[in-house]
């Protein structure tokens, strides 16, 4: 009878592809065998073709793995407009699709006769004996035949195991896509997340708007702002937005945030909205530096005369909270130009990284207690300057 080899991308699909490639075994192979009169040249001619299916299954196997690792990472993704999940995964692997469907046809008797016009013909996967379909146990096992058959059988077993590997990662990746949605604290990282490095690299856009006072309106960021629950509306979003959507609204979030803040580009990324507090003791510090003394600390700012030494930035970084060593290069360049813009400033030079680094190596031959000691001291004498403006 004819049947029906098309395999919808969904879900289900994958689901019920998962359940039948297991049940692959000799018997099944033996019987399909059985309803075909191959001889010796056909039965390597199909092992061959197993084989290069195999070999392009494994490629997909392999990015199919890249792809799974990094891909409920990314808050937003493309094509998701006109393509499910689901979608997305199986054409990643088309290959192993047809590989599997050419494979498993081959055991299925087959015939021309049409079927009437008011029923569907059934479907390959239902009805192959390799699987799923109706199958009988061969009497007298393997021992009839050789080792072209069983090379074959080998081949096909390896092949249809990587198969399984594979619709096994696309289903993964579908879960794992479900159960982010169903957390909000989790999703909700991978929002921050890629926020961050979005904003980091849309540095210059959001500058040049910013100071450019571009009123900018975005239907994404109203629909979060508007919503009653706005985190369970960003979960509500996820692998909702295309890559084109998300940009925009990273960069209209961050010239809104900074406006409704008061803050600029670099302390909205260094400290965000929610450590206001923290910028404007920052801002405070910075715009009064020259008056800062701490002789009593045995410690000089300007080692050499006019330089913010290495040592001094080594403990403003801890002063100033800044955790992530990805923000260092962004805080070195907002501290420099805080203070040599400052009224009244008695420096011209603010030390680079690798003073920096170089005092933190210093540190290594000092002990732990001695070095909280010191931050301690250093941290108490800055809190104590700025409570003077």
């Amino acid at each position: 009878m004819i049947l029906d080899r098309h395999i919808d991308k969904t879900e289900e699909s994958l689901q019920m592809l998962d359940d039948s490639l297991p049940q692959a075994s000799v018997d099944r192979f033996l019987y399909g065998l059985k309803l075909h009169n191959w001889d010796e040249e056909a039965i390597m001619a199909f092992t061959i073709k197993i084989r290069n299916s195999h070999s392009y299954a494994l490629l997909e196997n392999t990015r199919l793995t890249k792809w799974k690792a990094t891909f409920n990472e990314e808050y937003a993704t493309n094509h998701n407009k006109y393509f499910t999940t689901a979608e997305s995964a199986m054409n990643r692997m088309r290959s192993t699709l047809k590989g599997i469907t050419d494979a498993i046809i081959k055991f299925c008797y087959r015939s021309n006769k049409a079927l009437p016009a008011d029923v569907d013909a059934p479907m390959v996967l239902e009805r192959t004996p390799l699987l799923k379909g109706p199958y009988s146990k061969d009497m007298f096992g393997t021992d009839l035949y050789g080792k072209t058959v069983m090379l074959l059988f080998e081949e096909l077993i390896s092949y249809l195991n990587t198969a399984e590997d594979n619709v096994t990662i696309c289903l993964d990746v579908i879960a794992r896509e479900n159960y982010l949605r169903e957390h909000i604290d989790e999703v909700n990282e991978v929002y921050d997340k890629c926020f961050e490095d979005t904003f980091r690299n849309n540095r210059s856009v959001i500058k040049r708007l910013k100071e450019s006072n571009a009123n900018l309106d975005n239907d994404i960021l109203k629909t979060i702002e508007d919503a009653e629950d706005a985190q369970q509306m960003i979960a509500d979003l996820f692998h909702m937005l295309n890559l084109e959507e998300w940009n925009d609204f990273v960069v209209c979030k961050a010239i809104h945030d900074a406006n409704k803040a008061g803050l600029d580009k670099k302390e909205l990324f260094l400290w965000g909205e929610e450590r206001k507090e923290k910028v404007m003791l920052v801002r405070k510090l910075l715009g009064h530096l020259s008056d800062l003394d701490l002789s009593d600390q045995n410690m000089k700012i300007d080692k050499q005369e006019g330089v913010v030494s290495g040592e001094f930035l080594m403990r403003l970084l801890v002063w100033c909270d800044i955790n992530e060593n990805s923000s260092h290069s962004v805080w070195l360049e907002y501290v420099t130009d805080k203070i040599l813009s400052a009224q009244e400033c008695r420096f011209t030079k603010v030390a680079k990284s690798g003073a920096i680094k170089a005092e933190r190596k210093k540190m290594a031959f000092v002990g732990n207690d001695e070095i909280k000691k010191l931050q301690n001291t250093f941290n108490m004498a800055l809190d104590s300057f700025i409570d003077n403006f």
